[in-house]
């Protein structure tokens, strides 16, 4: 409901003096808050003149084709109703109460009600009909009350607080880009984007539908039966500067759990908190105190997930943990502040309180590591980067297991003499099995005696069978005689190809199979020599293409001007400065005049 106001500035009651202008009468008696918060300023400040001037608001702010269903009937509330009375003696008609789609009355949580004044006349488009005098309370259809009776869901009242806070809040937008970075935060918090912006548009219209009612949808203008890239959803997140019905933004506010406040007036909260951050380097002085000033945010994994490195200009060190912080209400809480995932950089400081307690051995390494906060593999490991001479133990092989091997069973001599009883008997029982065999057949007993008697099982038992392998060398020089022949042939096959294919080496290692040859042509001359040869330049192909298509217009009977005979054999322009080609070119002219004479 946007009223045109132009035609009063004539009787100059607009005038400051009387206590009202339009400025005021545009943001505190018409619904241009409501419907001009998610456009550019630009489109804002049009509607505005719009609105002063003879213009049309509806149409720049694109009203005229908005599928949100406009209310047949004003409307109001009977707790407005009676509270109005109450206060002022009669009742008005309350805006918030008319926006489209919007069904309950914000203040009260109450079902709003059709009044008997259509909400478009059809005959005088300017007619002055009072709240108190059109609201006939008594005069309900039983339909009405019906309605009236149904219960108010806890999302249709948070749209109409929405609504309201809009109307009461004319200065706050944000459009575009803008507007479009704020959902992306939101949604990848809610793992329906990523954080770089694409969205998982199925995965959000199927928890979307989950929620919401597919027929209240339907009512209100914000259906989803359209395919995905169609609908209002898919357009509103990925094409920002396209316009759309306020309720759909307040319905996507509303299932992503925040406010329209939040998302209009607040910046996009920073993934690890404000600045400044702390210095988690345990070898400084300053640790824990917030020394750095900048962080730099990395996108990893496709854009859904990142970190931030942080540099502490003071120490050096340079660390990194993934974000965001734990939850987006209170990003940079002292527990998540004072994480790091990884660190790159040291730093000088920390490197030389690591060469300080490694040379001082009444250190252990565990005490060592805990004053530099990291554990002992990675003390172990910056050692060795150090180049700080093995003076603990183990540090000789810092990437290896630390930990004790278990030891050795002693070996049973019953048990031993037994299984090697076995394991001659076994060879006894089958002379034709060798080694391999034998062991299939007794896995116990094998690994038994290979574990405590590997010199005696080695003794007593079958030689081993070395395998027959015959290892035929490449013959390069036959190789080479051959390959020059098919090379030969796979050119003069080339040449009777349509349409034409310029001889290259790769054409012709392709025809004849051997494109490995492009890489052991050192190995075979001949076959190299043979590509020489026969391969084309760029002003051979062009030669033989003009000569083409001179014999085809010859053909055909046409004698074709120059400009249609190298637009025919496609002649790039440089290619005409060469005298081979304007030579194929003459030839080709004179030729055609002496076949027509």
């Amino acid at each position: 409901m946007i009223f045109r106001i132009g035609f009063q500035h004539s009787c100059g009651c607009f005038r400051p003096e009387f206590g009202i202008t339009v400025e005021a009468l545009v943001d505190e008696n018409t619904l241009w808050p409501y419907w001009g918060a998610f456009h550019s300023q630009e489109r804002r400040l049009r509607t505005r003149l719009d609105m002063a001037g003879e213009g049309n608001a509806y149409l720049s702010l694109g009203l005229m084709a908005a599928s949100v269903p406009w209310p047949k009937f004003f409307r109001y509330c009977l707790s407005c109703v009676a509270l109005d009375r109450a206060r002022e003696g009669e009742t008005y008609w309350h805006r918030v109460h008319q926006v489209p789609g919007i069904e309950v009355c914000a203040l009260h949580g109450e079902r709003l009600r059709n009044s008997n004044v259509a909400f478009r006349q059809g005959r005088n488009r300017y007619e002055y009909l009072s709240g108190e005098s059109a609201i006939v309370l008594m005069s309900n259809s039983a339909a009405e009350k019906s309605k009236a009776r149904q219960r108010v869901s806890d999302q249709e009242l948070q749209l109409a607080k929405s609504a309201a806070w809009l109307l009461t809040h004319p200065h706050a937008s944000r459009s575009g880009i803008e507007l479009r970075d704020r959902f992306v935060w939101e949604l990848a918090l809610r793992g329906f984007a990523t954080w770089n912006g694409t969205f998982r548009v199925s995965r959000l219209i199927s928890n979307l539908l989950s929620r919401y009612s597919t027929k209240w949808l339907d009512r209100i203008g914000c259906g989803l039966a359209t395919p995905p890239h169609e609908n209002w959803l898919e357009r509103l997140l990925r094409k920002p500067e396209s316009t759309q019905a306020t309720l759909r933004y307040l319905l996507l506010v509303d299932f992503l759990g925040t406010t329209v406040e939040s998302i209009l007036c607040t910046d996009t909260p920073h993934p690890f908190g404000n600045a400044p951050w702390p210095c988690l380097n345990r070898a400084s002085t300053h640790f824990g105190q917030l020394t750095i000033a900048q962080c730099e945010v990395v996108m990893t994994r496709n854009g859904t997930a990142f970190s931030g490195r942080f540099a502490c200009l003071d120490c050096g060190m340079v660390y990194e943990r993934l974000g965001p912080d734990s939850t987006p209400e209170d990003c940079g809480r002292p527990e998540d502040r004072l994480h790091r995932n990884w660190v790159p950089v040291y730093g000088h400081i920390w490197d030389q309180a690591l060469r300080v307690g490694w040379m001082d051995e009444r250190t252990s390494l565990r005490a060592l590591a805990l004053s530099l906060g990291v554990d002992v593999r990675t003390v172990q490991r910056q050692a060795v980067r150090l180049g700080l001479k093995p003076i603990r133990a183990g540090t000789g092989r810092p990437e290896t297991s630390f930990r004790r091997s278990k030891p050795i069973v002693p070996t049973v001599p019953v048990k031993l003499a037994e299984c090697q009883s076995q394991w001659l008997q076994l060879q006894r029982d089958h002379p034709a099995y060798g080694r391999t065999s034998l062991r299939k057949a007794a896995q116990a007993v094998y690994a038994f005696l290979y574990r405590h008697a590997r010199h005696w099982l080695e003794q007593n038992s079958a030689p081993r069978r070395k395998p027959n392998i015959v290892r035929q060398r490449a013959d390069w020089k036959d190789r080479d005689i051959a390959l020059s022949n098919e090379v030969t042939g796979a050119a003069n096959r080339l040449l009777t190809r349509k349409p034409l294919i310029r001889l290259t080496r790769t054409a012709m290692l392709r025809e004849a199979g051997a494109t490995w040859a492009l890489t052991r042509l050192s190995l075979l001359p001949l076959t190299r020599s043979a590509l020489e040869r026969t391969e084309e330049d760029r002003v051979q192909y062009a030669v033989r293409r003009i000569q083409a298509v001179s014999s085809a217009e010859m053909a055909s009977g046409s004698i074709p001007p120059k400009w249609r005979l190298i637009r025919g054999a496609n002649i790039r322009s440089d290619l005409l400065a060469f005298k081979p080609v304007e030579s194929a070119i003459e030839r080709a002219l004179c030729s055609q005049s002496n076949s027509k004479s």
